[in-house]
């Protein structure tokens, strides 16, 4: 086999940054055409469908043999299914096979689409995140977030989790889930920037834009709304404005911002953001 056809077979799993062990992959694409097998009913009819004959697809069923990739791509594309779920190991395999799916589906939504950042549009570094409070109307809070890009696509790290579970949201809080994870696209002339906690499936969305060249500093300014896809209590909203203000790369204004973190009265946040706020018209709702 060659070595491009190695790379196709082993990729590596971003979400460990190290290269998946070959035997584990090996297993785990006996594994998974096992479950395709019976998925079908039977080897004779799986072996029909995918154009190979009985005696190497059972080869490759008992563990005896690997398929060649351009095997593993038609049995994808005849039975509908992510190429990454045949091969990638997993601990739980209706987990993963949903996970790539949804990967999968995600891809094919925004190919060709001109859904890319770049530095110019939303610069990789650190940002102070307001918001306002989806469960106390009137109130905002900040909290420290970083963005980095790669390849276009915006990784947002937050620590709203964190603020979610303080005020009853979510229970059970643990240090090490305080941490948000957030996707970012270009949509259109804004920022689309997709949340979730990764505990209790919590979504919310922000669709931020460019501030205008009016400011009190020289910070750049991305102002907006966001939703929270969650039922709320009474007198709680699913809609707030929010701005994502870029930090200078200055420690001191940095450990600056830090302290910032909190709570606040509008009253009380800094002059520029309350400028931001007041430019934006952000229904009121909470839906029920």
């Amino acid at each position: 086999m060659s070595v491009a056809s190695k790379r196709v077979l082993f990729p590596s799993r971003e979400n460990e940054g190290t290269q998946s062990d070959p035997a584990a992959i090996r297993q785990t694409i006996c594994d998974r055409l096992r479950v395709v097998s019976e998925m079908v009913g039977s080897v004779s009819a799986f072996a029909d469908e995918v154009g190979v004959n009985r005696t190497q697809l059972s080869r490759y069923l008992n563990g005896q043999s690997i398929p060649r990739p351009e095997f593993l791509v038609r049995v994808s594309s005849v039975y509908n299914l992510p190429l990454n779920w045949l091969m990638v190991p997993h601990e739980d395999p209706d987990v993963s096979l949903s996970e790539h799916q949804l990967s999968g589906d995600l891809h094919r939504m925004f190919a060709r689409r001109h859904f890319q950042l770049n530095e110019n549009l939303l610069p990789s570094g650190l940002y102070m995140f307001w918001k306002g409070l989806f469960q106390q109307p009137g109130r905002y809070e900040g909290y420290m977030a970083s963005v980095k890009l790669n390849n276009g696509v915006a990784k947002v790290r937050t620590i709203m989790i964190k603020n979610l579970r303080r005020y009853g949201i979510l229970e059970k809080s643990d240090p090490i889930d305080h941490v948000c994870l957030g996707v970012g696209v270009k949509s259109h002339s804004g920022i689309n920037i997709s949340f979730s906690d990764s505990v209790a499936n919590v979504m919310a969305t922000s669709f931020l834009l460019p501030a205008s060249p009016l400011r009190f500093r020289s910070n750049d300014t991305y102002s907006g709304f966001m939703s929270l896809s969650y039922t709320p209590g009474r007198d709680q909203l699913n809609w707030v404005p929010c701005v994502m203000e870029l930090l200078p790369a200055n420690v001191s204004d940095v450990l600056a911002a830090a302290r910032r973190s909190g709570v606040y009265d509008k009253g009380e946040l800094p002059e520029e953001i309350q400028h931001q706020i007041d430019t934006l018209d952000i229904p009121q709702y909470g839906l029920r």
